[in-house]
């Protein structure tokens, strides 16, 4: 037996309009423009030849990208769509509804069908709070939402969530994304309102990181990068960024700190100690000597309550330095540490007997001076099963070594 999800009401307003062929058609003028993505999608699956040619023409938005709907050209499609369009140049309609321009047979995927253009004609961008973008963007379409993106003056919270162009080398040269790209990212210091900034596997250039915090133009609250590449170019500027300076929340994921000039690091830290509540630098390429640099840093940063530095690559001895330089900040209340290099073997397996013995003499280190609160010290994440290996006070192996 199998569950399917219950429909939306969008999705059932749909359905009931489809049961009533003439009512669809004859509501067309009426319906709500947010709609008729939705529903010609429906009709398009459905095959409502009739309904589909009476919403072509009157289709409200200025392209109508439907070869991106068709997985194999379909004469019929074509046709009953095409009709649409004779009946919009014949004006055998009411044009006051009607904006088409262009049809688009292309078959890509095409932006609208993901819902941005039609959220900013149901939503005007100037009382948008909160927005996460996680698209693949033609040239064309990142220049077009540019000039919305700019609109958004009460924005507090923007994600950039796996931003990445897509070019027709024959259409679209290096230089033109850059060019698009960069037009999109200026808008962002029209966002005096942002508080908080996600950049996750955004594919951006060293030039435009620089640019992205160069335009910056309001203190920011929270700051969380989360790349797989990065150049340490683009992330210097971070400590020549006097908007972060009022950090509360600072996560760094997945980035290579190798080339990061310690004195730049040193500078980030030590200009919001006064501030800085959350740390958390885990899945970062840091060695021994570049911990040792952030040392009387981090023992200055007094409002710290949350610390996390999983899956560094750290000694035993550099990890004890660094509990000892965070044992006298009374105010953490978590925080999670990675197991040392020599918990593993050559092959990076875990040496279960050394991980228990070595996380409880490290646990031990704070216990003198304070009593932490929640506290683990964990493995990298298992191949096999996905888990970690924790200390908590006990041994929790992950299931592999259980």
């Amino acid at each position: 037996m199998s569950l399917e999800a219950p429909s939306t009401l969008l999705g059932l307003a749909v359905k009931s309009l489809l049961r009533h062929e003439a009512l669809a058609i004859s509501v067309l003028q009426q319906l709500p423009t947010e709609l008729f993505p939705s529903l010609f999608k429906e009709v398009f699956k459905s095959r409502h030849m009739k309904i589909l040619t009476a919403m072509v023409a009157v289709w409200p938005f200025s392209c109508l990208p439907v070869g991106a709907l068709m997985q194999i050209p379909d004469v019929v499609i074509l046709q009953a769509v095409l009709d649409g369009v004779d009946m919009l140049l014949k004006q055998q309609v009411h044009l006051r509804r009607s904006k088409l321009r262009v049809l688009d047979l292309k078959k890509v995927h095409h932006v609208f069908w993901d819902v941005f253009m039609m959220v900013f004609n149901t939503f005007k961008p100037y009382y948008i709070e909160e927005m996460c973008l996680s698209i693949r963007w033609t040239p064309r379409v990142l220049s077009r939402f540019a000039h919305c993106f700019g609109q958004m003056r009460n924005l507090f919270k923007l994600h950039l969530a796996r931003i990445s162009v897509h070019t027709n080398k024959a259409i679209y040269t290096l230089e033109d994304v850059k060019k698009y790209t960069a037009r999109f990212i200026a808008q962002i210091s029209k966002l005096k309102c942002l508080q908080e900034l996600i950049v996750n596997d955004s594919y951006f250039s060293s030039e435009h990181m620089k640019q992205l915090f160069r335009c910056l133009k309001t203190p920011l609250e929270s700051l969380s990068i989360k790349l797989r590449k990065c150049s340490p170019l683009g992330l210097k500027h971070l400590s020549e960024c006097q908007w972060l300076f009022e950090l509360k929340h600072l996560n760094l994921f997945g980035v290579s700190l190798f080339n990061f000039c310690p004195t730049a690091r040193q500078v980030l830290l030590k200009s919001v100690a006064d501030t800085l509540q959350t740390l958390q630098i885990s899945n970062c390429c840091i060695r021994d000597s570049q911990h040792s640099a952030l040392l009387p840093v981090l023992s200055q940063c007094l409002q710290l309550t949350h610390v996390n530095f999983y899956d560094t690559v750290i000694s035993i001895s550099a990890l004890k330095d660094l509990l000892q330089s965070l044992a006298n900040l009374s105010k953490i209340t978590e925080e999670h540490y990675p197991a040392p290099l020599e918990c593993y073997d050559d092959q990076g397996h875990v040496l279960v007997n050394k991980f228990a013995n070595v996380c409880l003499d490290l646990l031990n280190i704070l216990r003198v001076k304070r009593q932490p609160k929640v506290i683990d010290f964990a493995t990298n994440i298992c191949r096999k099963c996905f888990q970690r290996c924790v200390f908590d006070g006990k041994t929790r192996l992950c299931p592999c070594l259980s």
